[in-house]
């Protein structure tokens, strides 16, 4: 199939890379131009706003050098190329309100006789993302991944934002099967005092939906560099966060609602829950009496 150039868009440009990364015969590009774009799509925030000059200093090479990738990639120069990443960025801005004018729209759309179907458009497409995500899920990988889980030395969770209450609601049920589970990004958002606690021998579980942000993507790269086993929730295919997974799933997440809707994405949390409590059997129940003891005796509600 012949190639799309230039991409039109940031997730076209990151499809574009990885297949230049599978030594295509169609698109030559040498290591270190796949170093840089690597780098740049992980980043787009920072190459919107920096000029060429700035952009090859920090990579140790010279501006040409950023003109000919730009070229090799289909683009005119390189300020048809930053233009990708201007228009993301652009486009990320304004997600929350754009996604709210497609549901008001769908809604003004609807006459008296489809108020019903309207409101029920929701939980509907919420149906269909988690019928679609089941069946990509795949039986081994859960079964691989639970396991990685287990005989980590710690498993610290980041979700952000829109994220933060699915990485909290991983945390926190996972804790009751091993101990050392941290959700970065706390209270304070301590993200940077989180991530010095990464070591090689720890599993670093990644949610993400798109817009992405930067600061999940970069504590993503940290842990990956200290060798940490990473593990990605992400709902669309060209998340930057997959280039650094071991570990990849993927919630599907169309519907009308002005974030991305996230039903999907708790079925896989509570996919990998459920394995890792079955891979551990008889020592499941234990833990989970250990926990039911405490909060017991402190008079807590169990919910």
């Amino acid at each position: 199939m012949p190639l799309n150039l230039p991409p039109k868009s940031l997730d076209a440009l990151k499809a574009l890379f990885e297949h230049a990364k599978t030594d295509a015969k169609d698109l030559r590009l040498g290591r270190r131009s796949l170093d840089i774009l690597e780098a740049m799509i992980a980043t787009p925030q920072d190459v919107t706003l920096q000029t060429i000059s700035e952009i090859s200093k920090n990579h140790d090479v010279s501006p040409s050098t950023l003109s000919r990738l730009a070229r090799k990639l289909g683009f005119s120069g390189f300020k048809d190329f930053q233009n990708i990443f201007r228009e993301e960025i652009a486009e990320a801005s304004q997600f929350y309100s754009s996604k709210a004018v497609g549901l008001l729209n769908r809604h003004l759309q609807a006459n008296s006789n489809a108020e019903d179907q309207a409101i029920s458009d929701l939980p509907q497409r919420e149906l269909g993302n988690m019928v679609d995500t089941i069946r990509e899920i795949n039986s081994k990988e859960i079964e691989t991944t639970a396991k990685a889980l287990i005989q980590a030395r710690k498993v610290h969770i980041v979700g952000l934002r829109g994220c933060y209450s699915a990485a909290h609601f991983f945390g926190y049920y996972l804790s009751f099967l091993r101990d050392d589970v941290i959700t970065l990004g706390g209270a304070g958002s301590t993200i940077a005092e989180d991530l010095c606690a990464v070591s090689k021998d720890d599993v670093f579980i990644t949610i993400a939906f798109h817009p992405e942000t930067k600061k999940t993507v970069d504590s993503c790269r940290i842990a990956s560099k200290v060798g940490a086993k990473i593990i990605t929730i992400s709902n669309r295919e060209t998340s930057p966060i997959r280039a650094f997974g071991h570990h990849n799933f993927t919630a599907h997440s169309q519907g009308p609602f002005y974030f991305n809707p996230m039903a999907s994405l708790f079925v896989i949390i509570e996919t990998l829950i459920a394995e890792t409590a079955r891979i551990k059997g008889k020592d499941t129940i234990e833990l989970l009496k250990k926990r039911e003891k405490v909060f017991e005796e402190l008079g807590i509600e169990f919910t």
